[in-house]
């Protein structure tokens, strides 16, 4: 239709797109998360100029205070910074551009599309058994490698399913959505939260005792699944109780109203989505399979064996004149695998599972760069966001910020550090809206405000502890937030594929959030106290 004869729509009256002189209102809209990570790189830059000068004091290698004072950083080093960040972030970035090739071929090949088929038609009659099941294999994939974005592809297939069985579209979408957001929380062997955490930590080489104090995934994975298995077990109950109220009840739906719609909806989309690929082959088993063991043997090789053997001291690397040094020579060792490991094993994974689905060459090649794509944002916040430590460091102004924060709260103990932490991660989280982007902007400087309280400094081991534990106090926080932040686009994205408005979805998130902060509150933060002073 052309212009001249385009018929366009009446306003209402009601219409609040515009105002009185008939101009269009602007709708607020949140900055992304990188526009708010360089806005914030650009302030810090600007506070170094306020505190040019001030004194502080910083450890050398012997444990000695050194006299120092803030200097100031331009605005033209910014790009430096930002540089210096992919550099450090290097071995991340690229783990994150293998592990989005690993999904890219594991999705592709309808391996995990086909298993939720095979697992909906083998329970056909028990259809209550599947929420706890779909919940926990969500809250599975949110643990291990922060599955959020990946969900999308399976409302089309999780909400009609529900539906049919006698639930309503909430169901679905909490099952999705709060079933990876709460493994998010506990984070085990997460790279997205967990990783760039440590990463972040071990950038700013904090010196107890003239020993740098260094962690690694590993350190922390035995609260962390404590907190996974404690979550998962609250989610499941309430996701349970919650699915078998409606199908009981189905008025008590908050999607009532258009749950005669949504069901002619399920059928027909159903119908169309289980119309192929209703069971497994044998290729897709094997995929599935090899998914599995590969996240396996990630967490094998995370786990800190060395606690338990050689007198809890790591080994770096393995014999390099054994027999197998020709393959493995230099290779850390279970208990101390770290990035150069877990990108070997994801792309032997990857190739391995590209020749099960027999994909050519060409095939394989465009996977990786479809899957580094995906990945190519995160890695991107990530390494900006290194630019605020950076600038920090350079200037002298995080220690001079953390002697002020460390002096005013040097009496908090430990029990008051995991609950205050976890309240600031909790707001930094609110405003930005980027896991990966909030650890590496804060978690050095918070580390370092950490070294400054003089009773957790009484040796290289308990301050290690303190990191563990803030570390696992970041994942509960930031994994709360995703459960509803609008600015995650996930959110909203996931609403929409469920048909449930917003506003409607936020009252079932609401109570959840309120029963899941209950328990980390009370039970989940005085146990990671627990195990980290007997760990």
């Amino acid at each position: 239709m052309s212009e001249e004869t385009e018929i366009k729509p009446l306003k209402s009256k009601t219409d609040n797109s515009v105002n009185d002189s008939g101009k269009k209102k602007r709708k607020f809209k949140m900055p992304s998360a990188l526009i708010i990570i360089l806005g914030i790189i650009v302030i810090v830059t600007i506070l170094t100029w306020g505190f040019q000068g001030q004194s502080y004091n910083y450890y050398d290698q012997n444990g000695n205070p050194v006299a120092s004072t803030v200097t100031a950083v331009g605005l033209f080093s910014i790009p430096v910074y930002i540089i210096e960040g992919f550099a450090n972030a290097a071995g991340i970035i690229f783990y994150l551009f293998v592990l989005g090739w690993f999904l890219d071929v594991v999705i592709g090949s309808g391996a995990m599309e086909s298993g939720i088929k095979s697992l909906i038609s083998g329970l056909h009659g028990k259809e209550i058994i599947l929420v706890p099941i779909m919940f926990f294999l969500f809250a599975l994939g949110g643990t291990t490698y922060g599955m959020q974005e990946e969900t999308l592809a399976f409302y089309l297939i999780i909400i009609p399913m529900f539906l049919l069985a006698g639930f309503d579209t909430v169901t679905g979408l909490l099952v999705i959505l709060l079933g990876t957001t709460t493994g998010f929380a506990s984070s085990v062997i997460n790279p997205f939260s967990i990783g760039v955490a440590v990463d972040s930590i071990n950038n700013v080489n904090i010196i107890i005792d003239g020993q740098t104090i260094n962690i690694t995934m590993g350190d922390g994975m035995i609260a962390r699944l404590i907190m996974f298995i404690i979550l998962t077990t609250v989610g499941c109950i309430f996701m349970t109780l919650y699915a078998m109220r409606i199908k009981a009840k189905p008025e008590k739906s908050l999607t009532y109203k258009t749950h005669n719609n949504d069901v002619e909806w399920a059928k027909e989309t159903f119908k169309t989505s289980t119309a192929e690929n209703k069971k497994m082959n044998g290729r897709q088993k094997w995929i599935l399979s090899i998914f599995g063991i590969t996240f396996l043997i990630m967490f094998l090789g995370m786990f800190p064996w060395y606690t338990f053997f050689n007198d809890g001291i790591p080994r770096n690397n393995i014999d390099n004149d054994g027999w197998n040094s020709w393959l493995i020579g230099g290779m850390s060792t279970f208990g101390a695998w770290d990035f150069p490991e877990l990108i070997l094993l994801f792309t032997a994974s990857t190739i391995v599972i590209s020749l099960i689905a027999k994909m050519r060459g060409s095939q394989i090649m465009e996977s990786f760069w479809r899957g580094s794509k995906d990945m190519l944002s995160v890695a991107i916040i990530i390494a900006v966001a290194r630019a605020i430590p950076g600038i920090l460091a350079a200037s002298g102004l995080d220690y001079y910020i953390a002697q002020g924060i460390g002096g005013a709260i040097s009496n908090v103990g430990a029990w008051g550090w995991s609950y205050t932490m976890f309240i600031v991660f909790f707001i930094f989280g609110l405003l930005i809206p980027s896991t990966s982007g909030l650890a590496a902007a804060t978690m050095g400087t918070f580390s370092i405000i950490a070294s400054q309280i003089a009773s957790f400094n009484t040796s290289p081991e308990q301050f290690t502890q303190i990191l563990i534990v803030t570390t696992c106090v970041y994942a509960l926080a930031v994994g709360m937030i995703n459960m509803f932040i609008p600015t995650q686009a996930v959110v909203m994205l996931s609403c929409e594929k469920a048909r449930v408005p917003y506003g409607t979805a936020l009252k079932p998130i609401g109570i959840y959030l309120g029963i899941q902060l209950v328990v980390t509150l009370a039970i989940i933060i005085p146990l990671l106290q627990i195990v980290a002073n007997n760990y």
